[in-house]
């Protein structure tokens, strides 16, 4: 998996600590629950400093109490590999090894690398066992990186023989991987005919990266950070593309290549180890000290020094497609101007990191005021913020969405607002709400701390930053309260790292109709010109070559030499969540429903309240999602938004209101619509945070918010809009499935296709009146008691005072809807889009495919879903990954069972016909019988490391609360999961996916194919 600035700011593993936090925590709600680890500080690491154990010496122990950790350094003896240990009461252990990868080109050899080494091993010469282990571990993580100058190979699990498993797979995948020449040319590129089994076809470029890159790359906000990376450090390694450039792929990649890369760069020499949680260090030096004995000591040249430094500013323009979907074909320009700053000690990156978030962040902040409140352009560039992914920081700040004329004007908007802040510093409130969100993120207690710490550590770290001062966040916090003190800190700070700073680059970006077909014809006349030089025994080697590949990814794998985890390794019985349910009156009379679950939240409060929807009014259901985001950022009460905003943030982890759609777990005719409002915060500051819930639900601003609203949904649109070249198959499984249940139509419409097109209309949109006149109609018919349940998740000591509180905030509610004079329900009547198409091609500015096909299903509690759910497991791992990631070299592709619908996907396709075939051949396999009953075993282990991840104790209990789901309805789906067996397989094949006529197919492709598939029989083209 390739990392750009955009995806290591956007991942959701990262470290808040370390890390800005942009992405939402993803909660684990519908998910079944393990037991919760303790989390409780771990001072007895078992050694000390100066010993040393099985080859390893102990360099330093730190106890960092605020993370509840304890920090232990060590150095392998003889070759030198550099290693940390997180010593702390959690059961989701992580392992990661990272090597310092600088690439000297854009050929994508560290990428390359990355895939192919987990294609096989000396201990483990099977064909790809890194996906084979994917179904034979309960791993909640499992994947590889590769940055700008390192790769990182992490995973975790909670069970302490998966781990060793895991372990000693990662560690000779890249130690001894095989790195062999058909494994290259699956996952690198290769030349091979069209149809590998008719030499009379033409021949073509294919292979997983090339297509991958070729995906990322036409995402309009990862070619913007791509090239402006490679603008700020011209000459310098971060002046390639890691991940590859699909021409420098082509033309500079070999497997011989691929190979002394890795003999000068994957050896323990020049490796970094983490490991994390609560098994014993010294348990990990005995499984990896003897594999780092077996090497010499290597002198790694891999150290990436100090980029030269500017002596003048620089100008860059670059280039991109026109963007089909834009609000406004005139605005799709991007400017940005960007800094090149020193590499500092732990505590000068932590003051970077706070001053330019107070710089950017929030609408409060200076930046914010000048750019996105000018309504020049829709949002900040993707590379706005401080970006420590390289060996030196960056920071960067820009406006997207402009018109061209208007460049000037956001450089010197950019340039006065830096003067301005120089003199006017920040204020206190702003200040401390930056230092209280740190605290927030040391308290709340996330399901994979160990990975995103290992995440955030891995780029300072090979940077030769020490990782245990960089843990070390209250020591800082503390200093930056005395330096704030300081009326000259703010001043010095932004002229040193700003103002004087030279190496200062204006990046520009804009639209260029011939983009798109400029590349493929680029492709086209190299593919032409390595045609033209083969001689006809070359071509015949090509030609076999591709038939050798294909027999390869054709033949099952003997699979024996790789470790498992067994089904009957797995606990039988649920994990059983203590709940308490009762009900609360409020002073009008009413009673809500509530949940109360007491857990180890450490001094936090999660509060979830749903309102019903479900009779909102047909014509407002399409403003709900619009309503969920900005309801929160439009003002309340006495505040207006920045007020509002920087009280959110100076009392709470965040308000947020999210569209609930359930369907029903016995009819899937029948679905519940509801708002979810979370709010979560440290206990002390419960009464504040519950009086901003009532002011937001009951005295929203909706009048005079009209140019708030508006620069609302323009940053709204503009990042949903940007999303569907990353997020392709989840769109198009969403319209695929639109036709099939009124639940799959509302998810349509509250969240694919249908709602960027809404949410379009409403960015081109001037006079945002009549769309605050909606959002007010909303909030008189959602917010009540007589639609409201509630949830608590707190520890036992604050669980009375958040009862106290919730009962607060009820009691500010109306019981019921007012009636309202001169409403206007009646008009303007909104009726589902049409979704019966049976194929449909949607034409976007991306250059790779996203293909789905999808059927009607059965609900939730049917007694054949488990079956369904290990059928999906199976075809998906067994035979799509086969046909349409090794042979057709899309980046992924399955089969997924979702609430009433069976879809299939493809993601970064390169083509789609191939791709059809396989998921019509796709029930054959399955009724075929070609397939073992250990991989029947391993797709039930699939499905319970999904079930079984860690759940936060903020988050539990939420299966129940939000879903419905009884631990008798849990248990029962359980033990079917255990009884699944072949025969059951077959029988749900034939019943759910064979001759189905209710099929619908959709493709997001490329926008000049659409002329294709008019000419094709039975298809659409969405306009």
């Amino acid at each position: 998996m390739w990392r750009t600035i955009h995806t290591v700011q956007q991942s959701a593993v990262r470290s808040s600590l370390l890390l800005r936090r942009w992405a939402s925590s993803n909660t684990a709600a519908a998910q079944n629950t393990t037991a919760h680890a303790r989390i409780s500080h771990h001072s007895d690491v078992g050694v000390k400093v100066g010993e040393t154990v099985n080859g390893f010496t102990i360099k330093g122990i730190e106890s960092i109490p605020e993370l509840s950790l304890t920090a232990v350094q060590h150095v392998h003896d003889k070759t030198g590999a550099v290693g940390l240990h997180i010593a702390r009461a959690d059961d989701n252990n992580v392992f990661s090894i990272g090597f310092r990868t600088p690439p000297e080109d854009s050929s994508g050899v560290t990428h390359v690398l990355e895939h192919v080494s987990l294609c096989g091993s000396e201990k483990y010469p099977c064909r790809d066992p890194f996906f084979k282990m994917l179904s034979r571990s309960m791993a909640t993580y499992m994947n590889a990186w590769t940055a700008s100058d390192y790769t990182m190979y992490p995973f975790s699990t909670q069970n302490a023989n998966d781990y060793n498993n895991l372990l000693d797979v990662y560690l000779d995948a890249v130690l001894h991987p095989s790195i062999r020449e058909l494994d290259f040319l699956q996952e690198g590129w290769r030349l091979e005919n069209e149809n590998p089994n008719d030499k009379s076809t033409d021949l073509q470029f294919k292979g997983v990266v090339f297509n991958e890159m070729k995906g990322a790359l036409s995402d309009p906000d990862r070619l913007f950070c791509t090239r402006f990376q490679q603008a700020l450090f011209p000459g310098s390694t971060y002046g390639n593309v890691s991940g590859g450039d699909p021409p420098s792929i082509l033309s500079k990649l070999d497997v011989n290549v691929l190979r002394e890369f890795h003999r000068t760069h994957y050896h323990p020499s020049n490796a970094r180890v983490y490991t994390y949680g609560d098994l014993p260090l010294t348990r990990h030096f005995e499984s990896i000290g003897p594999l780092f004995d077996s090497f010499d000591k290597l002198v790694a040249d891999t150290e990436v020094g100090p980029v030269p430094r500017w002596t003048e500013p620089c100008e860059v323009i670059a280039h991109c497609p026109p963007d089909t979907m834009a609000a406004h074909a005139d605005r799709q320009t991007k400017a940005s101007i960007g800094w090149l700053l020193q590499k500092e000690d732990a505590y000068e990156g932590f003051c970077q990191r706070i001053l330019t978030s107070l710089l950017v962040d929030g609408s409060s902040s200076p930046m914010y005021i000048a750019l996105i409140e000018s309504q020049l352009g829709s949002d900040y560039t993707p590379n706005t913020g401080l970006d420590t992914s390289t060996r030196e920081p960056s920071f960067s700040v820009g406006l997207q969405g402009i018109k061209e004329s208007d460049i000037p004007m956001v450089k010197d908007m950019i340039e006065k607002t830096i003067q301005k802040t120089m003199e006017d510093g920040f204020e206190a409130e702003r200040v401390e709400a930056v230092l209280h969100q740190i605290e927030l993120s040391q308290r709340d207690q996330t399901t994979s701390f160990g990975l995103g710490l290992a995440a955030a550590l891995m780029g300072p770290w090979v940077n030769d930053c020490d990782p245990v001062e960089l843990l070390q966040i209250q020591a800082h916090v503390e200093r930056f309260r005395t330096d704030m003190a300081d009326p000259y800190f703010v001043k010095n700070f932004f002229e040193r790292h700003l103002i004087s700073n030279q190496h200062r680059l204006t990046f520009i970006m804009t639209p260029d109709e011939k983009f798109t077909n400029n590349l493929a014809q680029q492709e086209a006349d190299y593919l032409k010109e390595v045609v033209s030089t083969l001689s006809d025994e070359s071509r015949d080697r090509v030609y076999e070559q591709g038939l050798q590949l294909l027999k390869e990814q054709e033949t099952t794998p003997d699979l024996s030499c790789l470790p498992t985890l067994r089904v009957e390794d797995i606990e039988r019985k649920i994990h059983q969540v203590a709940r308490e349910k009762r009900s609360l009156s409020t002073s009008k009379g009413a009673s809500v429903d509530t949940q109360f679950c007491e857990q180890p939240t450490n001094q936090m409060t999660y509060m979830r309240t749903i309102f019903n929807t479900q009779n909102v009014p047909a014509h407002l259901k399409p403003y709900i999602p619009l309503f969920c985001s900005v309801l929160p950022s439009l003002g309340a009460g006495s505040r207006d938004y920045r007020e509002l905003g920087q009280k959110t943030k100076l009392w709470t982890g965040g308000i947020r209101l999210s569209p609930l759609l359930v369907q029903d777990r016995n009819d899937t005719s029948k679905h519940s619509e509801g708002i979810m409002l979370l709010a979560r915060c440290l206990d002390r500051n419960l009464e504040h945070t519950t009086s901003l819930c009532s002011d937001i639900l009951n005295e929203s601003h909706f009048d005079g918010t009209e140019q708030r609203l508006y620069t609302l949904v323009k940053m709204a649109y503009s990042d949903m809009a940007n999303s569907v070249s990353d997020a392709g198959h989840h769109f198009a499984i969403t319209r695929a499935a639109a036709s099939l249940t009124q639940y799959d139509a509302m998810t349509e419409v509250y969240g694919g296709l249908t709602q960027i097109d809404f949410m379009r209309k409403l960015a081109e949109q001037q006079d945002q009146q009549e769309i605050l006149s909606k959002l007010r109609e909303l909030a008189s018919h959602v917010f009540m008691t007589s639609n409201a349940r509630c949830a608590i998740n707190a520890d036992s000591i604050g669980m009375r005072a958040a009862e106290t509180q919730l009962e607060r905030l009820l009691n500010t509610l109306p019981s019921d809807r007012p009636t309202q004079s001169g409403s206007n329900e009646s008009s303007g009547e909104y009726s589902l889009p049409s979704f019966n198409q049976e194929k449909l091609y949607v034409p976007l500015p991306v250059n790779v495919n996203f293909v789905a096909k999808s059927v009607a299903s059965i609900p939730s509690n049917h007694e054949d879903s488990a079956t369904l759910q290990v059928l999906t497991s199976l075809l998906s791992a067994k035979f799509l990954h086969r046909e349409v990631r090794e042979k057709n070299g899309a980046y992924g592709g399955g089969l997924s069972a979702g609430s009433g619908s069976l879809s299939y996907y493809s993601y970064r396709d390169p083509g789609f016909e191939a791709t059809l075939k396989a998921y019509n051949e796709a029930p054959q396999y399955l009724l075929s019988g070609d397939y073992s009953e250990s991989d029947v075993e391993e797709a039930k282990l699939t499905v319970f490391q999904r079930m079984d991840k860690p759940v936060s104790p903020g988050s539990k209990g939420m299966s129940g609360f939000v879903y419905g789901v009884s631990n008798e309805a849990r248990q029962r789906h359980r033990d079917r999961l255990f009884a699944v067996d072949r025969e059951a397989l077959v029988q749900a094949t034939n019943k759910y996916l064979v001759n189905r006529q209710d099929e619908k197919t959709v493709i997001i492709g490329p926008g000049e194919d659409a002329q294709t598939f008019e000419k094709m029989d039975g298809w659409s083209i969405k306009a």
